[in-house]
């Protein structure tokens, strides 16, 4: 269902979506993280669990790789901050915690896309 080529454009697109989700957070609060704003979790987590949900759908297999590079991509967004790659394990474990919901998202995805294709066997 997937084509090899087009995995290196849902990376890509996965990890712009998790910097500029982050940047615009963050310019928008003034917070230097965006993760140290409330939006973060009431908005930002559930849009990027819906993007990683429909590349999960749009390509379904291991869905894991597009969930890893949006946290790559919100990793890149504490690039622009003095002194906070000081403590880059902290903040790469904490991404990779907070992306759980997108995680759920991506397999569930790519469960309603293989189930599309397959054939039913239900009677």
């Amino acid at each position: 269902m997937q084509d090899s080529g087009k995995s290196g454009f849902a990376a890509g697109s996965a990890a712009l979506i998790g910097l500029l989700t982050c940047l615009t957070l963050t310019i928008f609060t003034g917070d230097d993280i965006a993760w140290d704003s409330n939006l973060y979790y009431l908005v930002a987590v559930p849009v990027m669990a819906l993007l990683a949900y429909m590349l999960g759908y749009s390509f379904p297999d291991r869905p894991w790789r597009w969930v890893f590079s949006m946290a790559a991509g919100q990793f890149c967004s504490i690039a622009f901050v003095e002194d906070a790659l000081v403590l880059w394990w902290l903040t790469a474990g904490f991404l990779l915690l907070a992306s759980v919901p997108q995680l759920i998202a991506a397999y569930v995805g790519a469960s309603v896309a293989w189930n599309r294709i397959r054939p039913s066997t239900r009677r």
